[in-house]
């Protein structure tokens, strides 16, 4: 049950009018659930204290509205004003180190947002907001910290209605000044702190998705903190406070952080004493904002992350690692990605074409360059890869199996309100990428919070190859933020493995044909050696290695060398520092490797040899960064070629493959791995394993700032062709061999092209396109804000030898 309190001001011109006010409180179908009619007092003020038996509660999951309208009646009850508001019945409390609404713990899978438009700045559409919290809630985020001032009054109400939990943020930050004492303790601050405080809690406090106030951001510690709370409180004593910035953990109800690392979050999580290396404190001892606590002083206080997961374009790595933090440990209550959307200016060149603009584009004095771009979406509102992340990451359905292949199967229901009855669940059975049986299994009922089993009848006799199993949770009807069919939830299973071709070093006999065709028999012309038989013919340059030429039947199909790649058109994590200062970024990224792509290699040692199979086998040894290396070409009758490659590295590695600029119209890809969308070491749980297919333009994926992107992890084959072709029709295919996957790419534009480039319009309108073909890069990184702080199963560590195989062979 519930009260619904509601105080009212009259004001009226006439004092000796008697006036009366009728409230009325409707459902959502305007049947009205209560009214009640008081006279104004003299003072103008009335009040209402109306008990109401089990409203429907409001939640992000749930959210039940009222409204309510109040009528300001004559004495011969003509009506002379009328307001109407939302109301939303719902409770919020932290007990025992727990944030609850309505007496259940919840978990914020949260975003922070700026409101900012491309072409119109601050002055956001209202259908701009609206899309913007459609994309939240379409991507399972159901919270949002009003970074960092209050919001316009359509963004509460569009979280009122569709559901989101919501952090309204005062305007207050000093940021740099900070470490000045401002505004501190300082006096000639405190009206002004108080006053922004005040009106942001008088203006927004009917909304029920409003759950914490916050005193602000990034604005030092003090007794105008002190302040700030005590005035909120007064207005508004039934919601918690927060500030990241409180190191006397005395203002804030919650224990707030910013970027820690999934494995100081464990520490959190374990309530042990908090004493930060002076690296992991770095930004809070610029600030003067010591934040080591003894466990003592958090005790009671839910844990968060007010910014997490630093979204800086191609980032957002080994963001599963948090979610999992939050869902083991009883005292985390989620957190708050940075950030939802990039902020970045849409300009026109004389030609009319689109030019997008960030910091230092305006002569700007002083800038933070890119530094504006740091959302899971794009200005324009298209989405960056990473939100397949996010979205993967914060669902609220988990399954789980020991036995895949038994087709037994546990569901977890991760909501915290609602039944799974208003979900379908979807499965479909492949063979290597190819749908062999599929159906739709009856859901038992599961409550929220709650588990229980379920059976799918698998026939694995149907495959021949890897059998991938996709379990796939739907909506069974459409809801005021999706279409029936959206999908809320899914994950997939291998319940029959085939592992890559396995071919022994050097010659590769179990990976490659046994046709009898003609032998290959090598030759040489100047510094190339050819080989060549009526299938194919392809040329190696004795003096770097790289294959120069290769046609397998229908033209040429490199536009540059087939060469080894050891760089990547560097992220903004990579730069970290060199963000701002760029004069760093010789000092932070290990640019040995660039030399070692861009410059020839230099062969060492070549050996040449053919086969009693008629095979011919060219080996060559080389040293890149120092480091000693080779590559392995077998050159097969049917037309095949088996590459293996090999470095035993000394020291960190960026990137271990080879990449070729593609010629004859080549620039569409289709392959058997993770996808659709990009996806990383560290960023790939978002991807589905299946069959795609795009065009280079299609597949890659432009940032503000071009840098490396559109990679693909488990890639078990690969087929390049010419957009508008049949799948059989020429071009060429790559198959993973030596028992591991490929990460592979194909982008319209050269590494050197992306690399120098600074925006997009400076990349090249219709260049060729270029493949990667990867063992793999070392992660993206994410934790901390612009800088790549890799967790150790994402780096490519030195002191260890690296290995892997694919062969090429012709389409169709």
């Amino acid at each position: 049950n519930a009260v619904l309190a509601v105080d009212v001001e009259a004001v009226s011109s006439v004092s000796d009018v008697p006036l009366r006010l009728r409230l009325s409180l409707l459902n959502d179908e305007s049947d009205v659930v209560l009214s009640s009619v008081s006279a104004v007092e003299s003072s103008g003020r009335t009040v209402f204290r109306e008990a109401v038996e089990s409203p429907l509660k409001w939640t992000a999951e749930t959210p039940n509205l009222y409204t309510l309208i109040l009528e300001l009646l004559s004495d011969d009850d003509r009506i002379l004003d009328v307001r109407k508001s939302t109301a939303g019945f719902r409770s919020v409390e932290i007990k025992d180190s727990k944030f609850l609404i309505n007496g259940r713990p919840v978990i914020f899978k949260g975003v922070n947002r700026h409101d900012f438009h491309p072409e119109k700045g601050w002055a956001v559409p209202d259908d701009v907001r609206l899309k913007d919290i459609l994309i939240m809630k379409r991507h399972n985020i159901n919270a949002l910290r009003t970074s960092h001032y209050p919001n316009d009054p359509y963004i509460y109400e569009l979280c009122d209605k569709y559901g989101l939990y919501v952090i309204d943020e005062a305007d207050v930050e000093t940021h740099g000044l900070r470490r000045k004492g401002l505004p501190g303790n300082n006096p000639l601050w405190t009206d002004a702190v108080v006053d922004r405080m005040e009106r942001m809690v008088l203006r927004d406090r009917n909304h029920p998705s409003i759950i914490m106030w916050s005193l602000g951001n990034e604005a030092g510690d003090g007794s105008n903190f002190d302040e700030m709370r005590r005035a909120a409180l007064k207005l508004d004593p039934d919601r918690p406070i927060h500030y990241e910035g409180d190191t006397r953990l005395v203002n804030s109800d919650v224990l707030s952080l910013m970027y820690p690392t999934p494995e100081q979050e464990k520490v959190y999580g374990e309530r042990k004493d908090i004493k930060l290396s002076f690296y992991e404190n770095f930004e809070n001892i610029l600030a003067a904002d010591n934040k080591s606590f003894d466990s003592a002083q958090y005790a009671g206080k839910p844990v968060m992350n007010c910014e997490y997961a630093h979204a800086m374009e191609n980032s957002l790595g080994n963001f599963q690692e948090h979610i999992d933090n939050f869902e083991r440990y009883e005292n985390w209550c989620g957190g708050f990605i940075w950030d939802f959307v990039d902020q970045a200016i849409l300009s026109r060149d004389e030609q009319g074409r689109p030019r997008w603009l960030y910091g230092g584009d305006f002569n700007e004095k002083k800038t933070h360059g890119i530094f504006c771009a740091n959302g899971i979406i794009g200005a324009d509102r298209n989405p960056h890869p990473s939100i397949y992340e996010v979205k993967k990451g914060y669902q609220n359905i988990e399954i789980r199996s020991d036995e895949p292949e038994s087709g037994i199967f546990v569901i977890r229901n991760k909501f915290v309100f609602t039944d799974l009855s208003s979900f379908v669940l979807d499965w479909e059975l492949t063979d290597d990428g190819l749908p062999v049986q599929s159906g739709r299994a009856d859901l038992p009922d599961i409550a929220a919070g709650a588990e229980a089993g379920l059976e799918i009848e698998l026939d694995t006799s149907l495959l021949s190859g890897e059998g991938v199993l996709l379990l796939s949770f739907k909506t069974a009807e459409d809801s005021q933020w999706s279409p029936r069919g959206h999908e809320i939830a899914w994950e997939q299973f291998v319940v029959r493995k085939a592992e890559p071709e396995a071919v022994r070093s050097g010659a590769g006999d179990d990976a490659l044909p046994k046709r009898r065709n003609e032998p290959v028999l090598p030759r040489q012309d100047g510094r190339l050696i050819i080989f060549e038989t009526p299938m194919f013919r392809s040329a190696v340059d004795r003096k770097t290695g790289n294959i120069v030429s290769l046609d397998m039947g229908d033209g040429e199909l490199l536009d540059s060398p087939l060469r080894m790649n050891f760089w990547r058109a560097l992220t903004d994590n990579d730069r970290g520092w060199a963000n701002f200062k760029p004069r760093l970024l010789r000092f932070i990224v290990p640019h040995c490797w660039k030399r070692a792509t861009v410059r020839p290699r230099t062969v060492s040692s070549l050996r040449c040899r053919t086969l009693a199979d008629g095979r011919a086998v060219v080996s060559f040894s080389y040293r890149a960064a120092g480091c000693p290396a080779s590559t392995v070409y077998t050159f097969c009758p049917d037309g095949s070629i088996m590459i293996e490659n090999r470095i035993r590295a000394r020291r960190k590695m960026i990137r271990f493959g080879m990449m070729a600029g593609l010629s004859g119209g080549v620039d569409s890809m289709r392959w058997y791995g993770r996808g659709p969308h990009e996806n990383y070491c560290d960023r790939n749980r978002g991807a589905k394993l299946g069959i795609h297919q795009g065009s280079a333009s299609e597949i890659s994926h432009n940032y503000l700032r071009p840098q490396e992107n559109g990679n693909h992890t488990g890639v078990r084959w690969a087929e390049l062709f010419c957009s508008g072709e049949s799948p059989d029709k020429a071009g060429f295919r790559i198959d993973a061999a030596g028992g591991g996957f490929l990460n592979m790419s194909l982008r319209p534009y050269s590494q050197e092209e992306l690399d120098k480039a600074e925006h997009l319009h400076e990349l090249p309108a219709n260049g060729s396109a270029t493949v990667h073909i990867d063992l793999g890069q070392r992660g993206v990184g994410g934790d901390l804000p612009g800088e790549l702080s890799l967790m150790p199963e994402y780096r490519m560590n030195g002191g260890r030898e690296y290995a892997y195989s694919f062969i090429l062979r012709r389409r169709g």
